[in-house]
């Protein structure tokens, strides 16, 4: 049923649809061999639909309780932000074709992001709402707010959020920004319903400013089964991804090396938390995976956005014990990462498939050097030193996107594509792996 909305915290109507669209293989490794379908395409939130939204930006997406081997259905939540007091061609800007000056200039930026009603705006308000699916992203449930609304005069002023699954104690947890806040909220029955959101008290250490934000995308929970014949040390901790700022961060332009990539870790299940590794200067919104260790502690990967001195690909880093540093900064031309007259870089997903010798990381990011276009999932054989393999999800333009394991044979893809602008609509994609690996 439909259920009025406005001034509404939760129960928000929504839009459903389905295409499926053929894909076109990029270029493949010998090493790596499928065959399948093509993936299938849900679009989960449209811009301008029934919700009182003129766009909706920054989704992410977690599998609550799978990978399954028992062939149940994987429970997915489907997060995205609802944005008040734009047009869509100014939340999306449409095809960017200019070559930017790298000068940190955010002038054209600042232009598209003004409020009717307030001016400027600092980031964004509106709303974080989610989609529930009980059946492996088949169908899905009406859209609600988890936090915000849809009317201009009480909608908080929110941007980055994570949401991270506790296998152990079944919740999920979801840190979102809102003004110079992070908010910590829970949710104990797979995000049917959620606590009110807690101010998050942790301490910044020296040189990061207090006010340190989420990333976008999801967190891990270290796995015990990857540090060969031992159990990893640090299973059950939670690493989320977070931005860390010094004085000279600013906007979302240009060089800025005031910005690290770092991790929020819990080793109480989400009852305290504490700030783990952090990332070369210029370094921003991160992904981490965990990957096979040869020691009791567990390895992380960490893709990160590229802010420094050359940007155009993403940097990467790694971390020999399960967060509480990232080290062998780099970064990695196989990745290529928009640079355009709004934004540099783009949120990228990352996610591990399987669990032993077979282990393969798969990442999605628009594979274009001046558009946000041309979504692409690459695959790595070798936890992240290499990515030779690749498929082309999208053609058309797109940008952020977010990656989770559905079950053994299927990932789910959640992105922002379009025609018309990279966020005409935020989709839901069920990803064969043999498609993936053909």
């Amino acid at each position: 049923k439909r259920q009025q909305m406005a001034g509404m915290p939760v129960m928000l109507c929504y839009a459903f649809g389905l295409a499926v669209l053929a894909s076109n293989v990029v270029h493949g490794a010998p090493a790596i061999h499928g065959s399948g379908s093509s993936p299938t395409f849900v679009d989960l939130f449209v811009a301008g639909d029934a919700s009182g939204f003129p766009c909706y930006r920054q989704p992410a997406i977690a599998a609550v309780g799978q990978p399954r081997s028992d062939g149940a259905a994987t429970v997915l939540l489907a997060f995205v932000e609802g944005r008040l007091g734009f047009t869509k061609a100014s939340c999306a800007p449409p095809l960017e074709s200019e070559q930017p000056h790298h000068n940190g200039s955010t002038s054209q930026r600042a232009s598209a992001q003004r409020h009717p009603l307030q001016g400027p705006v600092p980031n964004e308000v509106g709303g974080l709402l989610l989609r529930r699916s009980t059946d492996s992203g088949v169908t899905w449930s009406d859209a609600v707010f988890v936090y915000g609304t849809n009317v201009s005069s009480g909608a908080p002023n929110i941007d980055f959020y994570v949401v991270t699954h506790d296998a152990i104690r079944n919740t999920v947890w979801l840190h979102l920004q809102q003004g110079g806040d992070t908010l910590v909220f829970s949710s104990g029955d797979q995000g049917e319903t959620w606590s009110s959101g807690a101010k998050l008290n942790v301490t910044v250490p020296h040189p990061f400013a207090p006010g340190i934000k989420p990333a976008v995308g999801h967190g891990i929970q270290v796995e015990a089964g990857l540090c060969g014949s031992v159990a990893c040390t640090q299973a059950g901790r939670l690493v989320v991804p977070f931005v860390c700022v010094n004085g000279s961060a600013h906007g979302d332009h240009g060089k800025n090396l005031g910005n690290h990539a770092c991790l929020l870790l819990s080793d109480d299940h989400g009852a305290s938390w504490r700030v783990g590794g952090y990332g070369q200067p210029g370094s921003r919104e991160s992904q981490v995976a965990q990957v096979p260790s040869t020691s009791a502690d567990a390895t992380l990967f960490a893709i990160e956005r590229n802010f420094g001195k050359q940007p155009g690909h993403k940097m990467v880093a790694t971390s020999p014990d399960a967060g509480e540093s990232l080290q062998h900064y780099a970064i990695q031309p196989a990745l290529p990462a928009p640079v355009t007259p709004h934004w540099t870089g783009t949120v990228s997903g990352l996610a591990r498939l399987g669990k032993g010798a077979d282990v393969l990381l798969v990442y999605s990011g628009p594979f274009d050097a001046t558009q946000r276009a041309n979504m692409t999932l690459a695959v790595s054989s070798d936890h992240g030193s290499t990515w030779k393999h690749t498929r082309t999800l999208w053609p058309s333009l797109a940008a952020y996107s977010d990656l989770a394991v559905v079950d053994d044979a299927t990932l789910g893809v959640i992105l922002e594509r379009g025609t018309e602008t990279f966020a005409d609509q935020i989709s839901f994609a069920s990803v064969p792996k043999s498609w993936l690996l053909a």
